[in-house]
């Protein structure tokens, strides 16, 4: 077994040199991080060109998307309702605002900026984006973050039928 094999038993794959990089393969990939940072920044924009809704949802028809069917079915807000708005919110730097909309949406939001800086860190360094997430993201996390989402609709709902 040469050296190289055995290094990559115990070393991670981002931990190892590149001894020869191939000029079109690194080029590629830092288009693929570059796309994603341009992606998630025009989000951001488009969230910085709505006006948030005063009471909290229905921003998203300024897209002439229709108002959430869920929510004129049943009178109540769906788990997204609120999302644009908050996003819209954030965009405007009306952070509390924002968190009032829809917690997760905010929360939300701040991912999508991180999103702007890991992609552009990954591009910049030659760094695996997986490689990162893998790191922020784990299987216990992610079961944390659907039991935040469903407990603030939950909250959602239960605010609006005392607003009724």
């Amino acid at each position: 077994m040469s050296t190289r094999e055995q290094a990559t038993e115990y070393l991670p794959a981002d931990a190892l040199p590149v001894l020869w990089p191939r000029p079109r393969r690194l080029a590629l990939a830092a288009i693929g991080r570059l796309s994603l940072a341009f992606v998630a920044l025009f989000i951001i924009g488009v969230s910085r060109w709505l006006v948030p809704s005063p009471d909290g949802t229905g921003t998203h028809t300024q897209l002439h998307l229709p108002p959430c069917g869920f929510k004129v079915l049943t009178g109540l807000p769906c788990p997204s309702c609120g999302m644009t708005t908050s996003f819209a919110c954030m965009a405007h730097l009306q952070i509390a605002r924002g968190f009032s909309a829809q917690p997760f949406g905010a929360a939300l939001f701040l991912a999508v900026v991180a999103a702007v800086l890991a992609s552009l860190y990954s591009a910049v360094f030659n760094k695996s984006l997986t490689a990162i997430a893998s790191r922020v993201f784990t299987w216990r996390r992610g079961v944390l973050i659907a039991i935040a989402f469903a407990l603030v609709w939950l909250i959602q709902i239960l605010r609006a039928i005392a607003a009724r």
